[in-house]
């Protein structure tokens, strides 16, 4: 929002899960609402919201970011790792053979596979995030220099009162390296 001019012109405020997000736009109340597409679709279908900004489109998301961002990640305590390393590598392994599969497999094939687990969104709605999220994925689960130097700007900051941390204090790649060598691409 600050980069496109826009920060200044809006509320944070946090509006709980799907229903009560959909809840939310009904009311007319909350204009800006990050979130899902396919809530922004069914916002739009029903003139309750438009899209500001597509952070699935390549183009646009370099434009106002600069390129790649660690924005989703898991993690842990160091003293769960030094706990219990094949457990953690059990873990990581998982997350990357799960990640391997998403890229391979189409969002109906995904669907079926979750189906039973994703509540009442609706199949059209589920399709819509499981093909936008496949393109924003990064199938190679890494964190480069320039990415994390992006992220670092909106992570490290006042409002935030995070304190300055390296790659190094937070990115352990010992891990997803075996993951990988186990399970090749």
């Amino acid at each position: 929002m600050e980069t496109m001019g826009l920060d200044q012109k809006v509320t944070w405020i946090g509006t709980g899960n799907v229903d009560t997000m959909m809840g939310s736009l009904k009311t007319r109340q909350v204009d800006v609402l990050v979130s899902s597409l396919s809530l922004l679709n069914d916002s739009k279908e029903q003139g309750w919201g438009t899209l500001l900004f597509d952070g699935t489109d390549e183009t646009i998301w370099n434009k106002y970011i600069g390129g790649k961002v660690p924005v989703t990640a898991h993690f842990t305590l160091q003293a769960t790792i030094d706990k219990d390393p094949p457990k953690m590598q059990a873990f990581v392994t998982a997350i990357w053979r799960a990640t391997q599969w998403i890229r391979k497999h189409s969002p109906d094939e995904i669907h079926d596979t979750i189906e039973q687990y994703v509540g009442s969104t609706s199949r059209a709605a589920n399709i819509l995030e499981i093909t936008a999220l496949q393109k924003v994925v990064d199938y190679d689960a890494s964190i480069d220099a320039a990415a994390f130097a992006r992220g670092e700007k909106v992570w490290f900051r006042e409002m935030t009162g995070i304190k300055p941390l390296t790659p190094a204090d937070l990115v352990s790649p010992t891990f997803i390296e075996a993951a990988r060598k186990a399970y090749p691409a």
